[in-house]
């Protein structure tokens, strides 16, 4: 994972489109409005900064799922940083098959996601938070509750010391995250 320097990180895989890696990589994600709705991409990365997973360790550990027999090279590991990071973006959301295989790298609803991707469907072209959120009301479809700060649910909550967190007064909060400090990215500097 050391072997990987963000300007490889750049480099885009065969019929991916050219992702920049480097710019993202180590800084937070700005924190969005109150008002806007978490995308299907903010819900995977919130999911995998809970998991204390940077970015290039993430797409790292996805390279060994499926060539499990042999270590996999640079460009295994690139492929499957740009195709997190395509994801992560909203740029090419996961196929079902995709989104189980990378549950098994960190901990992620994958109803919920494809739950909010049909809501992220619904809300396109949306030119506001307010609008995007008025698109997905008039859709019908139900909004999942999730943390504002990790993005887990009822389905997959948070692991402390003291058992699987539970909902806050502020039902956008679990009671993990009511006093956890942001989590340290492993894999990043």
């Amino acid at each position: 994972m050391t072997d990987l320097a963000p300007a490889e990180c750049e480099v885009p895989p065969d019929g991916w489109g050219p992702l920049i890696l480097g710019a993202s990589e180590g800084a937070p994600a700005p924190a969005a409005p109150p008002s806007a709705p978490i995308t299907p991409g903010a819900y995977l990365r919130k999911r995998r900064t809970a998991a204390a997973l940077g970015l290039i360790q993430a797409g790292a550990t996805m390279a060994t799922l499926p060539w499990s027999i042999r270590r996999p090279g640079t460009t295994e590991r690139l492929r499957c940083i740009n195709r997190l990071t395509a994801a992560e973006t909203d740029r090419i959301p996961f196929s079902r098959p995709e989104a189980e295989l990378v549950r098994n790298v960190f901990a992620f609803d994958v109803e919920i996601y494809f739950q909010l991707l049909e809501l992220h469907f619904a809300a396109l072209g949306a030119r506001s938070g307010s609008e995007a959120m008025a698109l997905r009301a008039a859709s019908g479809l139900p909004e999942p509750q999730l943390c504002r700060a990790c993005a887990c649910s009822w389905h997959d909550a948070c692991v402390t010391e003291a058992g699987p967190c539970a909902w806050t007064a502020d039902p956008t909060l679990c009671t993990a995250c009511q006093t956890r400090p942001a989590p340290a990215l492993a894999g990043e500097a």
